[in-house]
C-alpha cells in the first residue's frame, strides 16, 4: 500500500523484503533481510545506484509475539527485537548521513506494518472502554 501510494504520486521507489519479488510498481526491488548488516548496505547501495539520492526512506518491518513471556523461547524474543528495533535503527543510522536536505525517515514496526490483526484490534479497543479512560 505504501509503495502504491508513493508511485501514484510520481515517486521513484526501491523496495526490499525477504521476498524475491516486490509488491509491484516499484522501480527496483532488492531482496534482503533488515537484520543483516550486509543486506542493509547492499539495499542502500542499490537504491543509491538506481536513484542517485535518497529523499524519503520508509522502513516498514515487524513481527509480533503473543503469549506469556515465560513460555516464549529466547530465540523468538531475539528475532522480535532484531526485526522490530535493531534492524530499523541500524538502517536509520546507515541512511541518515546520505539524506538530502529536508529528507525524511519514517519507521513503522510491528505486525501493523503489514496488516491489522483481529487480536490487535481487540487489544486497542480495550483501551477505549470506560474502565480504561475511553
Amino acid at each position: 500500500m505504501i509503495t502504491e501510494a508513493a508511485v501514484s504520486r510520481g515517486a521513484c521507489v526501491v523496495t526490499s523484503s525477504r521476498s524475491v519479488e516486490g509488491p509491484g510498481g516499484e522501480q527496483l526491488h532488492v531482496p534482503g533481510d533488515i537484520t543483516s548488516s550486509d543486506d542493509r548496505e547492499r539495499i542502500v547501495d542499490a537504491a543509491l545506484e538506481e536513484l542517485g539520492r535518497l529523499d524519503i526512506v520508509i522502513i516498514a518491518s515487524g513481527v509480533v509475539g503473543f503469549g506469556p513471556v515465560d513460555m516464549t523461547r529466547s530465540d523468538a524474543m531475539q528475532s522480535l527485537v532484531d526485526i522490530d528495533l535493531v534492524g530499523p535503527l541500524a538502517l536509520c543510522g546507515l541512511v541518515a548521513p546520505m539524506m538530502t536536505d529536508g529528507g525524511t525517515i519514517a519507521v513503522i514496526t510491528g505486525a501493523v506494518a503489514d496488516t491489522t490483526m483481529p487480536v490487535s484490534y481487540t487489544h486497542l479497543r480495550a483501551h477505549e472502554t470506560p474502565e480504561h479512560g475511553g
